[in-house]
Parts: structure tokens; C-alpha cells; sequence
């Protein structure tokens, strides 16, 4: 009897899933486990990769055909899973050997938890990430620690798990949620909703091979979540959170942003390539100030737009 479905989303992640894969089989478990990597309209070597470790872990490929975005691959990983335990893990992380084990433990006597894992991520030098994305990475996980559990469904992510029995009463990621981000913080917080006991293990941070790596791609992704988060509101309303979507007041620096944000598309990533091109002749200071100013910038934009963002600008993302 299978306890632990792991279900993978993937697209374009041959090499990544070479990586994850060989992580897989060295888990140490006392349970029969399953992994599931959906292809979401991969043309590259992804489904000869999962053939090839198929004859050494229990891996198989659910292949969507076309790309129709993370939640449908999600839903169809979830679909085709037999475990109990279900676990989502995003193709970019490396898992170490007890993580499994350690998902699947806070599962064994409740169908009540859900259970978030931190990344822990492997930054390559850029500019983007030596002035800021190293810094804002290490301050996003001191500040997931120290939230309130009721809060925690906020940072429902690539790393988590519920039981089939949880899932089911939850139901299905939404599918409206085509473009980068909040189709799972949507799903969290459907997950509280549904009574749910949200917490986070910080033995589960998890490596994490982030592919924002630049201002370029990371202003990108601010841009299609901030229009995802309208979507959001949109769905539920204004909800109990204090990590608010919302900038809450006037100083100089929101008056910049906001500023900023009514730039077209264009001369925004305009100024992201820029920065990642010349930010490291600048002050560090300086750059981390440039770099903030085009991320946040972006996602007020995506706000502004609304949920429907230019189908062609997740490019890169």
C-alpha cells in the first residue's frame, strides 16, 4: 500500500528533474511512496529522464500535451496520486534524505494538518542577488517563522502536504489562476478555511535552485502576482491578513513605487535588463534601492491591471 504521493509539476525541467529525481532515491523510508512529475507541455528531454530513473525509483509522468498552466498540472498530479500523504514538490528543489520521512510523519495519526517546508536557496553571484536577493530571501524566511499560525496559509508554496482526506475536502487548485503566483496561496487559504491546522517545520527547508536570479525575471514575477492577487480579492474579498497586499500609506519611497508603476511594461523591464547589466559598478546600497524600486514597482503595475495581465509577459518568468 502506497502512504506518500509526491506529485511534481514541471515544465521545461529536464535538468532540474535529474537533479530532484536522484534526491528521491536516496530517501530513507519505511513506506511505500510514489512519485507523479506532470509534464505541462514539456519539449525538452523531461519524459526520457523519468523513463531512465523509472527503473530505479518509483517514478512516473502524467504528460499534459500543451503547457495549461501550474494549477491544471497540479490537479492532474493530485488526481493520478495513491498515497495517503500527499506532498507537492516543485521540480527546483533537491530534497535531503529525510524529507519524505518527515512530511509524512506529521500525517501519521491526523488528516487535520497542513505542513509547509521553507526553501533553502542556492543562489548563483548576480547582481540581482548579491545586492538583493540573498538579503530578501534570508528576511522572507525569518518572517514566515515568526508568524501567527492563523496567518500561515499565506505561504502555502512548492514545499507542502495534506492528506488525500484533506485535499478532498479542500478540492482542486483553481484553475483561473493562469499565470505566475497565488493559485496556491489561494489553495492555503482555502486549506484554513476547511479547518485545517496549518504549521511549518524548519526541519523541512528544503534547497532550492530559485530561478530568480535577476531583476529582469523576478520584476516579471512581481508584475504577473501582483495581477494574480487581484484575482484573489477578487474570489474572496478582504481577508484577515497582515501581510497586506496593499501599500497602506504615503511616504516618499511609496510615492517612487508608485510612480514607477505607471511606466509601461516595456521601459520597466527596460530598466530591470539596466540594472542586472551595470548594478554592480553602483554602491551596493544604491543597487539594492534600484532593484526594490523595479520589483515593487512591477507589482503595483500587476495590481493595476488587473487579473488579466498581457498573455506574452510571463515570458521568462
Amino acid at each position: 500500500m502506497i502512504m506518500t504521493s509526491v506529485v511534481i509539476p514541471s515544465f521545461q525541467g529536464g535538468e532540474r528533474l535529474k537533479v530532484l529525481l536522484e534526491c528521491l532515491s536516496r530517501q530513507v523510508t519505511d513506506f511505500e511512496w510514489e512519485a507523479i512529475v506532470v509534464l505541462d507541455g514539456s519539449t525538452d528531454d523531461s519524459l526520457d529522464v523519468i523513463r531512465d530513473w523509472a527503473a530505479i525509483i518509483p517514478v512516473r509522468a502524467v504528460d499534459l500535451g500543451v503547457n495549461q498552466g501550474r494549477p491544471t498540472a497540479l490537479n492532474a498530479g493530485f488526481s493520478a496520486a495513491n498515497g495517503r500523504v500527499l506532498i507537492r514538490c516543485d521540480d527546483d528543489l533537491a530534497p535531503r534524505p529525510q524529507y519524505l520521512s518527515d512530511h509524512t510523519a506529521h500525517h501519521r495519526d491526523t488528516d487535520e494538518v497542513g505542513v509547509i517546508g521553507l526553501y533553502d536557496n542556492i543562489i548563483p553571484q548576480t547582481t540581482y542577488t548579491s545586492a538583493y536577493g540573498a538579503q530578501a530571501h534570508a528576511a522572507f524566511n525569518r518572517s514566515v517563522l515568526a508568524t501567527p499560525a492563523q496567518y500561515l496559509w499565506r505561504y502555502w508554496a512548492g514545499n507542502c502536504s495534506v492528506t488525500r482526506t484533506m485535499y478532498d475536502r479542500v478540492g482542486p487548485y483553481d484553475t483561473a489562476f493562469r499565470y505566475y503566483g497565488w493559485e496556491d496561496t489561494d489553495w492555503g487559504y482555502r486549506l484554513a478555511l476547511a479547518g485545517a491546522s496549518i504549521c511549518v517545520d524548519p526541519g523541512l527547508e528544503t534547497p532550492h535552485h530559485t530561478p530568480a536570479v535577476t531583476t529582469e525575471i523576478r520584476s516579471r514575477r512581481a508584475f504577473l502576482s501582483g495581477s494574480a492577487a487581484t484575482r484573489f480579492l477578487e474570489k474572496h474579498g478582504p481577508v484577515d491578513d497582515p501581510t497586506s497586499i496593499e501599500v497602506a500609506q504615503w511616504t516618499v519611497w511609496t510615492t517612487g513605487v508608485r510612480i514607477a508603476s505607471l511606466a509601461p511594461n516595456s521601459i520597466r523591464v527596460a530598466g530591470a535588463r539596466f540594472i542586472d547589466r551595470v548594478g554592480h559598478r553602483f554602491p551596493r546600497g544604491i543597487t539594492r534601492k534600484l532593484i526594490a524600486l523595479s520589483v515593487e514597482s512591477s507589482g503595483m503595475a500587476g495590481r493595476r491591471c488587473g487579473p488579466n495581465p498581457p498573455a506574452s509577459f510571463g515570458k521568462g518568468v
